[in-house]
């Protein structure tokens, strides 16, 4: 039960950040033929007003299609960087939606910056962080102990996404938005092949990631850690994590 609940609360955060992406398509009349939630195979979908919605088999994460017979990056710079901050910025008003008062949301916020600038310099490792299962995990018990607390986790998971989609690699929405930028200040679109060859090598180091961090979490999951449990209040909010 606790891992179905977790499974959840990844997806209603997943599911507001590319709403945000969504709704600002819209906004600025970009067409946009695909949403899903999770990556590979579809489990299932419908089609409603020219979109289809879909869920697929893995929830790493989701994305928006944006346009349709022609190519996205037609649409001017400007456009471009809103729709990829919308996303991001979505998950920032949940999370100041969630949080009591704007001194508390900024002290999570700091708190994540601090985490992802102490990984980019080594004082913390990758086997620090936990993947999607440890996430689902933890949300799992932290819904055992009540509505407030889960609602402040999504809070607090919902800082980590937005923080994280904003690092400027070319996977994420903040190396969109500095594609868009280049591509606005000089008037010239970046070389595709470029751009392919740097999104597959993200890509492929993400998913390197991702295996590493997951087998982390089942040798945490099946084994149990070897330190006595903290209590969910005891447990500090800014541990690293991803998304």
């Amino acid at each position: 039960m606790g891992f179905l609940i977790g499974l959840a609360v990844l997806g209603i955060v997943i599911f507001l950040h590319e709403l945000g992406h969504f709704l600002a398509a819209k906004a600025l009349r970009v067409p946009a033929p695909l949403f899903s939630i999770g990556f590979g195979p579809k489990l299932f979908g419908f089609t409603w007003k020219d979109t289809e919605y879909r869920l697929s088999a893995i929830p790493l994460g989701g994305y928006v299609l944006f346009g349709r017979g022609e190519n996205f990056e037609v649409t001017g710079a400007l456009e471009r960087i809103i729709i990829f901050a919308a996303g991001p910025i979505a998950n920032f008003l949940t999370a100041l939606a969630i949080y009591q008062s704007v001194p508390e949301f900024g002290e999570k916020f700091v708190a994540v910056l601090s985490v992802v600038g102490q990984l980019f310099t080594g004082q913390i490792g990758v086997n620090q962080l936990s993947g999607p299962l440890g996430i689902m995990n933890v949300a799992g018990k932290v819904a055992e102990t009540g509505l407030g607390p889960l609602m402040q986790f999504i809070a607090f998971l919902s800082i980590n996404l937005g923080v994280l989609n904003l690092l400027p690699l070319p996977i994420l929405d903040g190396g969109q938005i500095l594609i868009a930028m280049a591509e606005g200040i000089t008037r010239r679109q970046i070389n595709m092949k470029v751009r392919i060859a740097a999104a597959l090598l993200c890509w492929g180091l993400f998913i390197l990631l991702v295996i590493q961090v997951t087998i982390g979490d089942i040798s945490h999951l099946t084994k149990g850690p070897k330190a006595p449990k903290a209590s969910i209040e005891q447990v500090d909010p800014s541990s690293p994590s991803l998304q």
